[in-house]
């Protein structure tokens, strides 16, 4: 038997529309042991987690998208101090669901909540164990699946910049960014700048100047069919590092290859699984965490970060 505790981000994007509705069929489903805990904020969240550690339950499921699973486990790694983690459960609710979707977990929310907890007598849960990003900004250090600096993190700013990042905007987004590294390339003027003027891989420094672009992921796939990341889940302790000094133009010879999965081999491109990467720049770096943007100072570090029992069912 298995107890487990249920935070709803009341925010998320698939319960924005009727949030009563989704939380009354969660609670429902509860047994008396369990808890289930609204959120709409950060201040909530350190409450909540708070409660949860203290209430010493099993498992830890998330009520919302990429977003909040990255703002819970950030929290609940800062918290539970070295203590041992509860297993997971990503409840694919919120607008994207792409790193839930990465490790084979589909479906509603409440359908998932009801799959996990048919198992209870059994005691037994499916896992998948993968490692978390561990984010150093000089401001911060929080956790995550995936995040982009440079230009990545200029077209996620650009995209919200347009009032949402739906899958219909980041779609005519790059039709935009397209044609204009066809042709003019005046909507990319200050796009692709370099953000970092010195690079560290595992500890030495790389020969890779002017990179304009730099992503790291713990999860092959992202969203929109994307699966850039092979390297992701191959090793229990390291992640796989994308980075690019390309030009516009050049790099959207290379995106065909880099969606499925099978990046280039070009002097502009570096494709390799690390445990810990640093950039330093001459100015502050902004950078997107799990569709959330962040700015922090000129110095920004991306290590393996602890391993989660991720369930799978």
């Amino acid at each position: 038997m298995f107890s487990i505790g249920v935070v709803v981000n009341s925010r998320a994007g698939r319960k924005r529309l009727r949030p009563a509705i989704w939380q009354r069929r969660l609670e429902r489903k509860l047994g008396a042991g369990d808890r289930l805990w609204r959120t709409t904020s950060t201040g909530d969240l350190r409450a909540v987690i708070a409660e949860f550690l203290s209430a010493g339950l099993d498992v830890l499921a998330i009520a919302g998208g990429d977003g909040s699973n990255h703002l819970v486990l950030s929290e609940l790694i800062r918290q539970a101090e070295g203590r041992k983690l509860p297993a997971v459960a990503m409840q694919c609710g919120g607008t994207h669901n792409a790193h839930a979707a990465s490790l084979g977990i589909r479906g509603r929310p409440d359908v998932l909540l009801e799959r996990i907890l048919k198992l209870r007598s059994t005691g037994r849960l499916p896992v998948t164990r993968r490692i978390v990003l561990r984010v150093q900004d000089g401001k911060r250090t929080h956790h995550g699946f995936s995040m982009a600096a440079g230009f990545m993190y200029r077209f996620y700013e650009a995209l919200l910049g347009r009032g949402s990042d739906s899958t219909l905007k980041v779609a005519t987004t790059l039709a935009r960014w397209a044609g204009s590294a066809l042709f003019d390339g005046t909507t990319l003027d200050g796009v692709f700048c370099p953000c970092a003027e010195r690079l560290w891989l595992d500890g030495e420094r790389i020969d890779f100047e002017g990179v304009n672009g730099v992503a790291c992921s713990a999860v092959e796939r992202l969203g929109m069919g994307v699966r850039a990341f092979p390297l992701a889940g191959r090793y229990a302790d390291r992640f796989h590092v994308i980075a690019t000094r390309a030009t516009p133009r050049k790099l959207l010879q290379m995106v065909p290859s880099l969606w499925i999965g099978r990046a280039p081999r070009d002097g502009d491109l570096l494709s390799d699984t690390a445990a810990g990467i640093r950039l330093e720049h001459d100015s502050q770096i902004g950078y997107v965490l799990d569709g959330e943007l962040y700015e922090g100072s000129r110095e920004l570090s991306i290590s393996a970060g602890p391993v989660f029992s991720f369930i799978k069912v």
